[in-house]
């Protein structure tokens, strides 16, 4: 070998050594923090190392909320750029996705099942980087047929997930997600975790159950070993695997896992309802506004979110009298969105507030003050009675006791809920408060009301007052003789709930004979739904909207398709755009004067004497969620989602929703409202979950 060819392969040898040296010394000093070595623990093992905060809202705080014990620092800086290929029996790849806030997308496959998982992570700190599983199936054309709440027990802890069946054409998807903050804090902007899990339903639900748990076992018992951990270090709002995604693989029999389209208002409208839901439990007592409630109306809500400071509307301006105002009615609507949305706590705490205040004769005051004694047995001045709101609380706690034993049919709920004290109590309510209802229905056959339920007590007339110069209201302490048919609606959705839930010959009969008068005499052929009211002279046939939009609801649940399908059409007549806030939606009238009495409706508008409804485009968020509600029981998806963006747009900044667009005294508020955001709330939580839909006025 010639002298220039030995130092040319000695220079090679230097460097080589060289370059080993300087590999060696990278990963030895260079990329210690990078050094992360998994392994999946036994089950066996002891308890995990961590405990961290696991529910199944982003939003707020839920009973099922539980603490998940992992093995490793899910938390951890390394964790996710490090998540293992290899968990147990379980092999993944990555799956090509353009989806920005996903952390991880994987397929895993189990080599001895032959069962596939879908796994999804996604870490963030803004609560716009997450969507429910719900969203993203819905957006995709998915129905969500199954909505429940399932725990998972791992290591002596249980943690809750969400769980849900999807279905699309031939394929089936059972998913289950839940969301983990590092502490009890559970600030999203501290940072938080959603796992995201999916299985195609091919054998049996209970094997694609089978394969999900195997699953979430081997992630509980991950074990993580690392080092050079910096302790306090947060993960990147997105982490990027350093590996290249695999490209996705063409499945013939799979359908993958869906995630919310871009063009899509759906995760919108989803953060809206969770902002709704927090706005219903705000109002409870005590709160921010009423901090020491009178103690027999703690957990009453608030029928409005005022602000005395900047006083925009009468109610605003009467801030100082009904701050602290709670309807029944409200009341009553809260109830069941906080049970639609499976806040049994608070759902509870609402009914117990009901048992505190009731009278002795089953009667409830139409609103209660929560801050003191008014209205009470000694101090009730100007308080009234209305049968339609004592029916919807009775309804609304046996709709609560009906969706509880319906979690227990299928395993959701501790099995002895029908056996229950409290159970047996609360339908004890809800008899006591139908037979207060029933003693007022007219029973003579003469009486053209016959077999309808009046009113109630007390009632405030519009009246000029010539010492102040305006329009003020008169209180009368009568019975009232009017039955309102939208009240004896109420009524027949109360007495079909007990009749369902006793058996009870008594509740039966009263049931039939208010279904055959509604159909029989309220029934206006010419107008397609149901008149206002029935007087003794006979009926009064102003047109309302919930007359028609409830009135459909009636005829959906007797299956009367002829009547139903006129009063479906009906509803258009209602309809109306505010181009002054730019929302579309339905109003309370769409003929007749503004007030009733052309008198008054003179002193309302002196140059305008004969203004109606047919000029007012005031849209009423109550009344349009109604209608919402009627589309869906009629399967209209899409009209009752057209309403719901519409109505969203009278959502405030808090979370609640305006009454109206417009004020119209003594009828109409602009302020945000229990009764607008309760019926927002049941109607998105109808939407997706069709049990819920069927439960509600089925």
């Amino acid at each position: 070998m010639n002298p220039q060819n030995k130092k040319l392969f000695r220079l090679i040898g230097v460097l080589s050594i060289f370059l080993v040296a300087l590999v060696v010394a990278r990963y030895k000093f260079l990329d210690s923090d990078f050094q992360v070595k998994f392994k999946t623990s036994s089950s066996q093992d002891t308890a995990g190392s961590y405990l961290f905060t696991a529910d199944t809202s982003l939003y707020q705080f839920t009973s099922y909320e539980g603490k998940m014990p992992v093995k490793a620092n899910f938390f951890s800086p390394q964790f996710l750029p490090h998540f293992p290929l290899y968990i147990g029996n379980w092999e993944g790849k990555d799956m090509e996705h353009q989806y920005a806030d996903i952390s991880l997308f994987r397929l895993y496959h189990n080599v001895q099942t032959k069962d596939d998982v879908w796994a999804i992570v996604v870490y963030g700190s803004h609560q716009s980087q997450f969507h429910s599983a719900e969203v993203c199936y819905l957006s995709d054309g998915w129905d969500v047929a199954t909505r429940e709440i399932k725990k998972i027990k791992t290591d002596h802890q249980e943690f809750p997930v969400r769980y849900l069946l999807a279905r699309k054409g031939d394929h089936v998807h059972l998913v289950a997600y839940w969301y983990l903050w590092e502490t009890p804090r559970r600030k999203v902007e501290e940072g938080t975790l959603l796992f995201r899990l999916s299985v195609e339903v091919h054998d049996s639900e209970e094997k694609a159950q089978a394969a999900l748990l195997s699953f979430i076992n081997g992630l509980s018992n991950l074990s993580m070993e690392e080092k050079g951990e910096e302790k306090g270090e947060k993960l990147p709002s997105v982490v990027k695997a350093p590996w290249k995604a695999l490209p996705q693989t063409p499945f013939s029999k799979k359908s993958p896992p869906v995630f919310v389209k871009t063009s899509s208002d759906v995760g919108d409208i989803q953060m809206k309802k969770q902002k709704t839901m927090a706005w219903i439990l705000g109002q409870r007592v005590p709160n921010g506004v009423v901090s020491f409630p009178q103690m027999d109306r703690r957990y009453l809500l608030l029928s409005y979110e005022l602000d005395p400071k900047n006083p925009q509307t009468q109610n605003d301006k009467s801030y100082p009298y009904i701050y602290s105002r709670s309807s029944i009615y409200d009341d009553a609507l809260g109830l069941i969105a906080l049970t639609m949305a499976g806040h049994n706590t608070e759902a509870e705490g609402i009914i117990e507030a009901f048992e505190r205040i009731v009278q002795e004769n089953g009667e409830f005051w139409f609103s209660y003050n929560t801050h003191n004694e008014w209205p009470s047995t000694w101090d009730h001045s100007e308080a009234t009675i209305r049968s339609g709101a004592s029916a919807w609380v009775g309804y609304a706690i046996t709709f609560y006791l009906r969706k509880r034993l319906l979690d227990e049919q299928i395993h959701l709920e501790d099995p002895s809920f029908k056996n229950n004290k409290n159970s047996e109590r609360w339908l004890g309510l809800s008899k006591k408060i139908a037979d207060a209802l029933l003693r007022d229905q007219i029973l003579d056959s003469k009486d053209f009301r016959y077999g309808l339920i009046t009113g109630g007590k007390g009632r405030h007339d519009l009246v000029w007052d010539e010492t102040q110069k305006k329009v003020v209201e008169k209180f009368k302490d009568d019975k009232i003789e009017w039955a309102s048919i939208e009240h004896n609606l109420d009524i027949y959705f109360l007495l079909k709930n007990l009749t369902r839930l006793t058996g009870s010959q008594k509740y039966e009969k009263a049931e039939k004979l208010l279904e055959e008068v509604l159909l029989k005499k309220a029934w206006n052929e010419k107008e397609g739904q149901f008149n206002r009211g029935a007087r003794l002279q006979g009926m009064d046939e102003a047109q309302a909207l919930d007359c028609a939009s409830w009135g459909l609801m009636f005829l959906h649940s007797l299956k009367d398709s002829v009547k139903a399908k006129k009063a479906f059409l009906t509803l258009d007549k209602y309809f109306v755009f505010d181009s002054i806030h730019h929302v579309e939606g339905y109003r309370p009238y769409y003929k007749g004067y503004v007030f009733d009495e052309f008198a008054i409706n003179k002193l309302f508008y002196p140059h305008w004497p004969q203004k109606s409804w047919a000029d007012i485009h005031m849209i009423w968020s109550e009344g349009s969620l109604g209608v919402a509600m009627a589309y869906l029981k009629m399967g209209q998806k899409e009209k009752a989602m057209q309403i719901i963006r519409e109505i969203l747009k009278m959502q405030t900044p808090s979370g609640g929703i305006r009454y109206a667009t417009q004020e119209i005294p003594f009828q109409f508020s602009p302020s945000p409202s229990m009764a607008g955001t309760a019926w927002l709330a049941i109607v998105l939580l109808a939407l997706e979950n069709p049990k819920m839909l069927e439960l509600f006025w089925d």
